[in-house]
């Protein structure tokens, strides 16, 4: 219960530290408590004597400013609070950078139910992460509906990460010239007790806003490898599948990733050429050094790299050949355009030639049909995905669909044999 004194103004500040679980994965837990302790030190050192300052649990900590004259004071406490921030930490011998970012509520002294202004903090803070660390925000309530509902799914997907609600599906990726299944696309799923099957386009947002992007790429990518470790081929002359899981930046760009791999393919006994991990050009751009030095240390480790959504960015051409993913995947929308014509499908063709000189394997997404397989076969397209063969399917799907006549199924779909098979 937060007191407060009758005809006064005040503001609750709620200050969550930006990252933090990178901090613990990478220099461990003791270093993250010296952090935390360094943390609260420095904002008793810019707090008032009449304020209130405590731990609210986790990374989080409360501060309770009363006593206001106006609204304007909110602004120069939050531009202290981040400036104490502003001096690196040091973290076992090593100059280390932390942010903080800071939801806050007001109540002016007409105010007479504050029983929801933490709730209020809680949201700003939410807000203040979505529009990018290292800042602050102040509740109002034009904030409306849409932030208060952003926020519950939020709290809601942090409780599914321990519920079981998040799955992963993978959806097969086959060898156009032959059907044959050569690997599979891990996707994230999360089915709501309530509200059933959320999009990923929705909640996968969400999760980049938070630190919860990280925990949910951890758990995908355990699963994959776990599930993955147990194909294998029906043909013994064909190699057991792969499978992909793509990575957001914050998860690819974490110090821990690499770690994070080689324990999981340890511990599942996954030979490391099976596994592709999935990046956008946007996660290549937005440090490419560190990219880099990530992408070599996959190689070194003989994991593979997919550049994912090709053509939808406008620097592709510029970084590919410095990335050089053994798969390039082409956007559905460049392999079904909204309006075909003969400059799509030049530019279509272009890509196929291109990833075939430089000896990259391309792969069609979004193939919904036997005419769209045959045109993608006459161009050289080496692999590809969608509908016409599979969609996303369950873990416990995938033998069957492994033991299964990809092209027969094609042809009984469609009703015309030859169209599968030319």
């Amino acid at each position: 219960m937060i007191a407060r004194r009758d005809g006064a103004n005040g503001a609750i500040f709620l200050l969550d530290l930006d990252d933090f679980k990178g901090v613990n994965d990478t220099y461990g837990h003791l270093a993250g408590d010296a952090v935390l302790v360094d943390f609260a030190k420095r904002l008793e050192a810019v707090s008032r004597s009449t304020d209130t300052l405590c731990r609210f649990g986790g990374d989080e900590f409360l501060y309770l400013a009363e006593g206001l004259a106006d609204v304007s004071e909110v602004d120069d406490i939050a531009k202290r609070l981040l400036a104490a921030l502003a001096a690196p930490f040091m973290v076992v011998g090593r100059r280390y950078s932390q942010k903080v970012s800071i939801g806050v509520a007001f109540w002016d002294g007409t105010e007479s139910n504050i029983d929801g202004f933490l709730r209020d903090a809680d949201i700003a803070l939410y807000e203040a992460k979505r529009r990018g660390n290292a800042r602050y925000v102040i509740f109002t309530r034009s904030m409306g509906v849409q932030v208060a509902n952003r926020f519950e799914l939020t709290r809601e997907l942090r409780e599914s990460l321990g519920s079981g609600e998040l799955s992963v599906q993978y959806q097969p990726i086959v060898d156009l010239d032959t059907t044959a299944i050569v690997g599979f696309e891990s996707l994230t799923r999360w089915q709501h007790p309530a509200r059933g099957w959320i999009e990923p386009e929705l909640f996968i947002p969400l999760a980049e806003e938070s630190d919860l992007i990280l925990e949910i790429g951890t758990f995908a990518l355990r699963e994959a490898i776990r599930e993955a470790s147990s194909w294998h081929s029906s043909d013994p002359t064909v190699s057991a599948p792969f499978v992909t899981v793509n990575m957001s930046a914050r998860q690819f760009l974490n110090p821990a990733f690499i770690t994070l791999i080689e324990e999981n393919l340890t511990r599942e006994h996954l030979a490391p050429e099976r596994l592709v991990i999935e990046i956008t050009e946007g996660v290549a751009l937005l440090d490419i050094a560190e990219t880099m030095h990530v992408v070599n240390h996959l190689r070194r480790l003989n994991v593979d790299i997919a550049l994912d959504d090709f053509d939808t960015g406008y620097s592709s051409f510029s970084y590919l050949t410095s990335l050089n993913p053994r798969i390039v995947k082409i956007d559905k929308s460049l392999v079904n355009p909204e309006q075909e014509n003969s400059k799509s499908d030049t530019l279509l063709e272009a890509i196929i030639s291109l990833g075939a000189k430089l000896n990259m394997t391309m792969i069609a997404e979004g193939i919904e049909t036997t005419g769209k397989l045959s045109h993608l076969r006459s161009l050289g397209c080496d692999w590809g995905q969608g509908f016409l063969f599979s969609p996303a399917i369950a873990a416990g799907d995938v033998a069957a669909l492994l033991a299964s006549d990809v092209a027969a199924r094609i042809a009984m779909r469609d009703g015309d044999p030859g169209l599968a098979n030319e």
